[in-house]
């Protein structure tokens, strides 16, 4: 199993509330970003160095079982399998925050609602006129496979 050194984030300290950005390119100044790349690739700052930057893709993630208190994704597409690391990954009770463009009256999140349990809330917003949906999922606390959670880091 990886260490959290061993995917470049040496000096995380898992005892602070740990926020994950899923393709995230620094958005969120106190998430670490799961990216592929190492370069920023929208926005004024595109070409800069991802900060806090955790290489892997969603339908992989290189981080021990159970460890994230806060999962955000946005764009990023959802397919079942990154759904199912986003469980592997979450903490019980953990918060799950995905924002997805609404098409053709479609719901963006359909399947993060069957795969993930819990309780969630919807948002709908507006970004340069593009209607986007906000899903808020706070993961259930007493599933099965999270009964014996270790929040070490093995070595």
């Amino acid at each position: 199993m990886k260490t959290f050194a061993s995917f470049g984030a040496e000096n995380m300290n898992v005892t602070q509330p740990f926020v994950v950005d899923i393709g995230g390119e620094g958005r969120h100044c106190a998430a670490w970003n799961l990216n592929p790349r190492r370069f920023k690739t929208c926005g004024p700052d595109s070409g800069q160095p991802i900060p806090r930057l955790i290489m892997g893709r969603s339908e992989a993630v290189p981080l021990p079982n159970h460890v994230v208190d806060m999962i955000i994704v946005e764009r990023t597409p959802l397919s079942r399998r990154a759904l199912d690391e986003i469980k592997r990954i979450a903490r019980p009770g953990a918060l799950v925050v995905l924002r997805h463009a609404r098409a053709f009256g479609m719901d963006p999140h359909r399947l993060a609602k069957e795969v993930l349990a819990g309780t969630w809330c919807v948002r709908e917003c507006q970004i340069e006129s593009r209607a986007y949906q906000v899903l808020v999922i706070q993961l259930a606390e007493t599933a099965p496979e999270f009964a014996s959670v270790n929040r070490s880091v093995p070595q």
